[in-house]
């Protein structure tokens, strides 16, 4: 067949010499390929199944031990007592999520993640609540956590009776009262993180008509009202102020904190 080299095209009589591709092969021979690599797929899916099943029967991945991570306030030993019905089963044979959502159950417990550890043990990663106040709701004790969560009733015996009281001893609502919590919570916890020296003095939390919030320090009966975002900035500014405050007004006063120029000194919550 030839070919004309000046304009590079077939010529007209020359496109009738010109093999058309065999349409039906092409698609036989991509059918077989198809046919081919399903049939691989479902080999190498049965084949993993039934090795699956073999290692769910087998008793070299029976569960022997349970290692309980991050147990500060939880008790870990209850926490193993609860989850004593996996000892002796295969390791393959147990669902993951639930004995999480188990653990979970605990009132300490905020998260946890379980993971299998070859041969013979499942380890629990626990991630706790962490106390950052008590909160006297209508006169009951609570601990509560910095992200607003209410953990527990609060036991007299603890010894966490370093935390700030948040006072809210005439709150009846319960909504009212963790909202409350939530914003003073997360208060402390700033307070914490980012000046702990004054977290350490905070004795009291209290909330006014308005949800002012006014805290008040060990040994010291003014109440100081701050900003819900405060990061301890303001009571460093009190400390330096604070002799010639109490040089100038008698103690029990409320010292109003929240302006960054001024130091506003009221007999109580009332009109600030």
């Amino acid at each position: 067949m030839g070919f004309n080299q000046e304009n590079k095209y077939f010529r007209a009589d020359e496109l009738k010499l010109v093999k058309e591709p065999n349409l039906s092969m092409r698609i036989g021979k991509f059918s077989r390929r198809i046919v081919v690599r399903i049939l691989f797929v479902f080999i190498i899916t049965i084949s993993m199944y039934l090795l699956w099943l073999q290692i769910k029967k087998n008793d070299n991945f029976k569960i022997e031990k349970i290692e309980i991570v991050g147990c500060e306030f939880s008790n870990s030993k209850a926490i193993a007592e609860q989850l004593k019905g996996l000892r002796g089963r295969n390791l393959f044979d147990i669902d993951i999520a639930e004995i999480s959502g188990i653990v979970e159950r605990n009132i300490w417990v905020k998260q946890c993640t379980t993971v299998r550890s070859l041969p013979e043990k499942i380890k629990i990663y626990i991630e706790e609540y962490t106390p950052i106040a008590i909160a006297n709701i209508a006169g009951r004790y609570f601990l509560v956590a910095k992200e607003g969560d209410v953990i527990d009733l609060y036991n007299f015996s603890s010894s966490m009776v370093y935390l700030p009281v948040i006072n809210l001893s005439e709150e009846t609502k319960n909504s009212e009262a963790r909202y409350k919590i939530s914003l003073i919570g997360k208060l402390l916890e700033r307070i914490k993180t980012n000046n702990p020296q004054f977290f350490a003095v905070i004795s009291e939390v209290v909330v006014g008509e308005k949800s002012e919030i006014g805290l008040i320090l060990n040994n010291d009966n003014n109440v100081l009202i701050i900003n819900s975002d405060d990061d301890g900035t303001s009571l460093k500014k009190y400390f330096g102020l604070c002799k010639e405050i109490k040089s100038g007004y008698k103690s029990g006063r409320v010292v109003d904190l929240r302006f960054n120029n001024q130091v506003v000194i009221k007999p109580d919550f009332r009109n600030l």
